[in-house]
């Protein structure tokens, strides 16, 4: 009997690879990955999908898994507790990079898209701040609120922390971006492992990395010494609450 839920979440980061992961996992036969890969539903109060009869029929199959790859999961902090509470045994999938290299290609994809309106990196890092703290800039921004913060939204042992504090840690499996491009086909058999589903499939997938654009003009010297203020001890933070060590390369 078809089920209408989703059970399997690739909670971020964004900019992390998630859409080249949600069509690699797709392809697996007992993987349904949603036509709308972020629908965002749980994600208040931005959404991309906002009625719960158009978001729950994007899983309508009889699969095993029924992926929802919204990477505002992650950064929110309020969804955890809403999925554990709706979907307490779902598996989690999180994606990760390089903090730095993270923050920067989210500002350079939301300048892409028009909805960054400050022009360097530098002086979006430093409004970040005030942008934080702003009611109104939180009632106005033309986007996810979320994804105007650059270092906040990268501070991924804050994030893990929330979704290991109420799913077991059986539940979450942990990459890298550098792990996915670089190894795509052991990558992903590590991650159907995690699911129990037939890891061998895999050799015949499709590992064409999506939305690898370049990283644009970098940045600056002291756009670097804000982030390594922001980022001191991350990545180490990171993997002591994982348990294992993670390619921070890409």
């Amino acid at each position: 009997m078809n089920k209408m839920t989703p059970n399997l979440f690739i909670l971020g980061s964004s900019k992390c690879g998630s859409t080249s992961l949600h069509e690699i996992l797709g392809q697996h036969p007992d993987i349904h990955a949603c036509s709308n890969k972020e629908p965002t539903f749980f994600n208040w109060p931005f959404q991309i999908t906002q009625n719960p009869i158009e978001y729950f029929h994007l899983f309508d199959s009889a699969k095993k898994y029924r992926l929802d790859s919204s990477t505002a999961y992650l950064i929110n902090p309020m969804t955890p507790r809403v999925l554990y509470s709706l979907f307490p045994e779902a598996r989690c999938i999180v994606s990760l990079r390089n903090p730095k290299a993270r923050a920067h290609s989210l500002y350079q994809n939301m300048r892409r898209y028009g909805w960054e309106e400050i022009a360097t990196f530098r002086e979006a890092l430093k409004a970040e701040s005030s942008r934080y703290s702003s009611i109104e800039f939180w009632q106005t921004c033309s986007w996810d609120f979320w994804q105007f913060l650059y270092c906040r939204s990268s501070m991924y042992d804050e994030q893990l922390n929330r979704y290991l504090s109420l799913f077991r840690r059986d539940q979450l499996f942990v990459i890298t971006l550098a792990e996915l491009s670089q190894e795509p086909l052991r990558t992903t058999q590590r991650i159907l492992e995690f699911l129990d589903v037939d890891p061998e499939v895999a050799q015949k997938f499709d590992f064409s990395i999506r939305h690898r654009n370049s990283e644009y003009e970098g940045y600056d010297e002291e756009s670097n010494r804000i982030m390594d203020v922001a980022f001191q001890g991350l990545t180490e933070r990171t993997e002591r609450m994982i348990g294992a060590p993670l390619d921070w390369s890409l």
